[in-house]
């Protein structure tokens, strides 16, 4: 019988420091865009429980599946991406009566 490789500890770390700055509402949309777990794999995962909980079975299942650094790289730049996409506001430009003010608009 094989053993499964235990993943590098960094790359363990590094992956549970990226869980953790998910919010719990975008978790599932951002582990599917990152594509590395099964459908089945993730309806194995217990959402609701504390997020530490869910860090660490999320990197239980990384390690079964062999996760490399790239990897790991992947779901945090998907998280930065999306995080950007949804946190930043639009300003423009207006004049009134001679005065130039910015109006800010939130996506």
């Amino acid at each position: 019988m094989w053993a499964v490789p235990e993943t590098d500890e960094t790359v363990a770390e590094f992956i549970k420091r990226t869980v953790l700055k998910i919010p719990m509402t975008k978790m599932m949309t951002i582990l599917k865009a990152w594509d590395f777990f099964s459908e089945n794999q993730l309806q194995t995962v217990n959402f609701p429980k504390r997020k530490e909980s869910l860090a660490q079975d999320l990197v239980l299942l990384c390690e079964e599946n062999c996760v490399s650094l790239n990897e790991a790289a992947l779901v945090d730049i998907i998280y930065t991406q999306f995080h950007q996409c949804t946190t930043f506001s639009i300003a423009h430009l207006h004049t009134h009566k001679g005065m130039n003010y910015f109006k800010i608009k939130d996506k």
